[in-house]
Order: C-alpha cells, then structure tokens, then sequence
C-alpha cells in the first residue's frame, strides 16, 4: 500500500517539478512534457506557497518517495565518520549496527578514562 501511494506521489510530483521549471519544456516541439496534472499540482503549490516553496515541496516529495520505493539510503561522512558516502540498501533498523560508528567509540573511551561520567559538564 506505501509503495503503490509512493508510486502515485511520485508520478505526480515529477511532472510538477516540471512544471516548474523555467521555460517551456516540449516534446518534438508540440506536445508540453510536464502534461496536464503536472502543470495543474504546479500551478497549485506556486498559488499556495510561492515558486521557491513549490521547488522545495517538489523536490523533497521526489527525494522522499525515491527513497522509500527504493529502500536506499545514503549515508555521508558525517554519519559514518569517513570520506566516501556509502550506499545500505534496506531500513532504518538493520542500520542500528552501523550506528557504533569511531565517533561513538571515541567518546565511550573517553568517558571509561574520565571515570565513566556520562555528562560533559
């Protein structure tokens, strides 16, 4: 059911996004390419939230529901304390493992030689 709605989404935030993009973008010089529905949802979100609004909506619906169709989930180096950006397929919990990153066991050190106090104040 979240995929097929999901899917839905997805096939009306992208023709949007279109939409709103400068410019008239058209296929063999006729037909528009963003269509009907995706001009109609534009037109609304720009009525509603201005055109920088409609782009941040857009492109976040598309972002959120490429990830969750999709199960990826990309990971930078803030979270995994390296310098490539790694690639997990699958959920938020078999990720817990990858949670104990060098950051946590840098600080569970620090607090065993600090006596085991957890508050840094």
């Amino acid at each position: 059911m979240a995929k097929s709605l999901g899917g839905v989404w997805l096939a009306m935030f992208v023709p949007a996004l279109l939409a709103l993009l400068p410019g008239q973008l058209r296929w063999m010089h006729v037909i528009p390419v963003e269509g009907l529905l995706g001009r109609v949802v534009g037109d609304v979100l720009i009525h509603y939230l201005n055109l920088v609004g409609a782009y941040i909506v857009c492109a976040t619906m598309v972002a959120v529901r490429l990830v969750s169709l999709n199960g990826i989930l990309i990971l930078g180096d803030s979270a995994m304390g390296s310098d490539t950006p790694r690639v997990c397929h699958g959920s938020v919990e078999s990720l817990q493992g990858l949670a104990g990153g060098p950051a946590q066991e840098k600080s569970s050190r620090r607090n065993s030689i600090s006596g085991g106090s957890r508050s840094r104040w």
